[in-house]
């Protein structure tokens, strides 16, 4: 029987074996190889931070699977095929296909993992008015941040970061300079990545006149005392754009008959440059068996975990 990762009440997080579904018409499914952990917003769902999320509810948004089972109208995919898809921490996938890409030849799926959380910074520079060229900066250098700091540099852009930690700051590939603050009106464009006051603070004074600002740090929790205008004085004087980044303001895919941005297309993107070399992801993540997902949890929470985040290890490799 299968199983999956989910938070059954607040702090309290358990490996649940599930009943396998047959497989719809437009489908495809089969076992798990692996996942990865987004710790910001699975950690605010497993430990109750934003209670609008009902639990229990499972935990987990990017895996990839072999194809076995496949639907007789799932047009494109064969069994043995890998695919990565917005699955949850589970043995077993069930997804439609349209939800689910191929995972390019040489390229391992620990790695293809990597591809879905992705899609924040990729969403945040596709629908940026900066251009490849101008100097911009990534603000909190934790997964997403890391994330953020090589799509930025692959896009084109003279990239730098910043994080007070000098251990984030190491994570980064040499060839993107990192600092522990930025300096005043240094940046054309900004990717805020700590979902903190004091973070999109920071931004505000480090972008230039016309500048703009993306928040794809969630702000899960009020951290300061900071006041409103510590935020309109700085967009109101410098003219700045300051803006959401949460990658769902693009649709999955694009219906529209002109092209146009979509997730899916991005994703697929990402997946090329993983396989390419062109984004390096090595360091970022530990890897561990499904049971051992609690524990992590905890340790991410608690700031003892030895990495950012962690693969799931459904299948040996």
């Amino acid at each position: 029987m299968p199983s999956k990762v989910v938070a059954v009440a607040p702090g309290e997080i358990a490996l649940i074996d599930f009943d396998r579904q047959a497989v719809g018409t437009d489908e495809v499914a089969g076992p798990t190889i692996a996942t990865v952990l987004s710790p910001g917003t699975e950690l605010a769902v497993a430990y109750g931070t934003r209670d609008s999320i009902p639990l229990p509810a499972d935990l987990g948004y990017s895996a990839v699977f072999r194809v076995e089972e496949v639907g007789r109208d799932a047009s494109g995919w064969a069994p043995g095929d890998l695919g990565v898809t917005l699955g949850p921490h589970a043995s077993w996938q069930r997804r439609s296909a349209d939800d689910v890409l191929h995972v390019p030849s040489g390229l391992t799926p620990r790695t293809a993992t990597f591809a879905r959380l992705m899609n924040v910074p990729m969403s945040a520079v596709a629908t940026s008015a900066s251009r490849p060229g101008r100097r911009a900066a990534v603000l909190g250098l934790g997964l997403i941040g890391q994330l953020t700091a090589r799509v930025l540099q692959a896009s084109g852009f003279n990239t730098v970061a910043a994080d007070a930690s000098e251990i984030r700051r190491n994570l980064l590939p040499p060839s993107i300079p990192a600092f522990d603050t930025l300096a005043d009106e240094s940046v054309d464009f900004l990717v805020e990545c700590s979902g903190t006051e004091g973070g999109v603070n920071a931004g505000l004074r480090a972008l230039k006149p016309g500048g703009e600002l993306v928040l794809s740090g969630v702000p899960w929790l009020r951290r300061s005392d900071a006041s409103a205008f510590d935020v309109l004085d700085p967009v109101f004087h410098k003219f700045l754009t300051l803006r959401s980044g949460w990658e769902w303001q693009l649709p999955w895919r694009s219906k529209q008959w002109v092209p146009s941005i979509d997730l899916a297309t991005l994703m697929g993107q990402s997946l090329t440059w993983l396989a390419d070399g062109i984004v390096d992801v090595s360091g970022l993540a530990t890897t561990i068996a499904p049971e051992d997902v609690p524990d992590y949890y905890l340790a991410v929470k608690t700031r003892t975990a030895s990495t950012l985040t962690a693969i799931v290890e459904w299948e040996k490799q």
